[in-house]
């Protein structure tokens, strides 16, 4: 610390200003202190950020709470909305992402961020969907790992949206996997 003044001191004293000993720790001081409030609301979101990577394992009154604290930690900061915006969507929280993000267009700034939430948030456009040939490998790869759940979500799906196509009534007739050489 005595290096980083005597180097300002040296500075100072060559643009031709001269500052007595005590000038130069009390303008730091005061940088530190007009800095205070970011740093206070940096710590709040780091902590926001935390609770919603708690909240995803979570369930019912204690996701609620999670969630809860963290909005409230960062209630009408945009900068820390953001940030629990994007916390949540990487922890596969669309919800709370949402609520993150309707907060932060009542508090009016942040517009570009705002833009890109909100076009991570809005429904896939249907040029970008899955083909039928691209969801039938999609559940092999899900039941061929063990993720049955994930599987039988993209099949319920695909037989939505593609009623007609037999090769998804293939899944039924094979307990543990293929769906009829969609590769």
């Amino acid at each position: 610390m005595h290096a980083i003044a005597q180097i300002l001191s040296q500075a100072l004293t060559n643009l031709g200003v001269q500052l007595p000993p005590w000038a130069l720790p009390a303008v730091a001081i005061a940088v530190f202190v007009a800095l205070l409030p970011r740093l206070s609301d940096n710590m709040r979101s780091g902590e926001a950020c935390r609770a919603v990577a708690r909240s995803r394992v979570a369930d019912g009154e204690a996701r609620a709470a999670l969630d809860a604290r963290a909005l409230t930690l960062v209630e009408g900061k945009a900068a820390g909305l953001v940030a629990v915006a994007h916390a949540a969507l990487d922890a596969n929280r669309r919800d709370l992402a949402a609520e993150a993000v309707a907060r932060l267009r009542r508090t009016g700034q942040e517009a570009a961020a705002l833009r890109r939430l909100e076009a991570a948030l809005a429904p896939r456009s249907p040029m970008l969907r899955p083909t039928a040939d691209e969801e039938l490998v999609v559940i092999e790869q899900y039941r061929s790992t063990g993720a049955r759940v994930l599987a039988a979500e993209h099949l319920a799906a695909a037989r939505a949206r593609w009623p007609a196509d037999a090769r998804f009534a293939a899944f039924d007739a094979e307990p543990s996997g293929g769906g009829g050489g969609a590769v």
